[in-house]
């Protein structure tokens, strides 16, 4: 499976904290949630 990492980032005034991972399957579109980038994967959309 080939695709990308996006993290999800907020900002909390005093520091910068990551709130999600998500993987998006290039080939296909569809968007899995993981944890710390990495798998297990689960599927969102």
């Amino acid at each position: 499976m080939y695709g990308y990492h996006i993290q999800l980032l907020v900002d909390m005034k005093t520091h910068i904290a990551t709130l999600a991972w998500y993987f998006v399957d290039i080939n296909s579109g569809k968007v899995y949630e993981t944890s710390a980038g990495v798998p297990p994967i689960k599927l969102i959309n």
